[in-house]
């Protein structure tokens, strides 16, 4: 499935271009509810994903292939290894000249979450993206679907061994306030994001990207 090969991909994480093709040079126009524009196609190949969710619950193999043999898998990931996971370069320049200050590694917070954690702000969260809105997955789920199609959807150690649609689906919980700058691994400063907004905010507050809290939106916070 997977043909993108390391030689076809930008180094722009080790050395960014001058502007991002993604989000333009004019910033006024750049979203800020989340690091890039909408990427076309991403919420219907969700759905497909989501659909394969239930049927690997279902054990049912044909409809898992069926569902994820619609989704464009190697331009999704080429679009998060040469873009998304390299956004905060471009919105740091922009909006955050100033150096971040940063904690000792003595100083910060833990920043690993208990499984459990990790869940219950998934839940609260409605099983969506607070930056993007898209529908994502906890890993217990899309590994089941790669248990039983691995050939369509590699769950690897590398971006270059995974999916571009487990890419695009995989909850992670972030933290809006970072612990390298004094957050805390609490609920209260979390919320469930997809991997290009979370590695496209990397260790920075959103207000530092010229983005808005998704924490507004989150009833109870």
């Amino acid at each position: 499935m997977h043909t993108l090969h390391p030689s076809d991909v930008t180094k722009l994480c080790k050395q960014p271009a001058d502007s991002c093709t993604e989000l333009g040079p004019d910033i006024t126009s750049w979203p800020t509810t989340q690091p890039l524009p909408t990427l076309p196609g991403a919420n219907e190949s969700a759905s497909k994903v989501s659909e394969a969710v239930k049927a690997a619950h279902e054990t049912d193999v044909t409809a898992i292939r069926e569902a994820l043999v619609l989704i464009d898998q190697e331009t999704y990931q080429k679009w998060f290894i040469v873009h998304a996971q390299n956004a905060f370069h471009f919105r740091v320049k922009a909006f955050h000249p100033k150096p971040v200050v940063t904690l000792a590694k003595s100083e910060r917070d833990r920043p690993y979450l208990l499984a459990r954690m990790e869940r219950d702000v998934f839940e609260r969260d409605g099983g969506c993206c607070q930056y993007f809105g898209i529908a994502v997955h906890l890993a217990k789920d899309l590994r089941g679907v790669s248990a039983l199609a691995p050939d369509l959807f590699p769950m690897g150690r590398t971006n270059l061994g995974r999916a571009g649609a487990m890419i695009l689906t995989r909850s992670s919980a972030d933290h809006i306030i970072p612990v390298s700058q004094g957050g805390k691994t609490v609920p209260a400063n979390l919320v469930t994001a997809w991997w290009p907004c979370q590695f496209g905010k990397n260790a920075h507050t959103p207000e530092q990207l010229g983005m808005t809290s998704p924490l507004d939106n989150v009833p109870g916070i």
